[in-house]
């Protein structure tokens, strides 16, 4: 079954609600997002070329703007699961550039979350894959030192303390 008119028509009101909303935008982007998926799922079509004019040339926006909002409101797994879905997704022409910026947020997305750990893992799993990826290289390089910075800064109580002994020797 083809994916008509109507239905594609409906996708992209529920994107531009979701872009449109005061509030809940990105919940309701997800939503938006969630409705596309279940279409190319239906369709077994997971491409960027469906066949209606009207969305194919969003969809790369689309899943770019999404995952941005979800970032933006702090729901890094929500974001995740679309990453995880665009790595599903044939991009045509831009195939790569798609997949290596979701493979990177999503390792970013588990350092915004605080599991520096997991991070590296990923982009250690990514480097293997990619070798030649500078950009994941150099995000690789910054997470390892964003966490060498946090292990080696005393903790707050060992900060207080010292200088609590400081203040009773002079």
């Amino acid at each position: 079954m083809a994916i008509t008119q109507n239905e594609a028509d409906a996708i992209e009101e529920k994107f531009l609600d979701a872009f449109d909303a005061a509030e809940g935008g990105a919940l309701k982007a997800k939503e938006a997002w969630d409705a596309l998926y279940a279409l190319m799922e239906r369709e077994n079509r997971f491409t960027d070329n469906l066949g209606i004019d009207t969305i194919d040339w969003q969809i790369g926006n689309w899943a770019n703007d999404v995952t941005m909002e979800l970032h933006n409101a702090g729901r890094y797994m929500e974001a995740i699961e679309v990453d995880e879905n665009i790595l599903n997704i044939n991009w045509g022409r831009s195939n790569d550039l798609f997949h290596e910026n979701a493979l990177r947020d999503i390792a970013d997305k588990y350092a915004y979350m605080g599991n520096l750990d997991k991070c590296l893992e990923l982009y250690q799993e990514y480097l293997f894959d990619f070798k030649q990826n500078t950009s994941m290289l150099v995000s690789q390089h910054e997470v390892s030192a964003q966490k060498k910075s946090t292990e080696s800064k005393p903790s707050s109580d060992t900060e207080t303390s010292s200088t609590a002994s400081e203040e009773t020797s002079s």
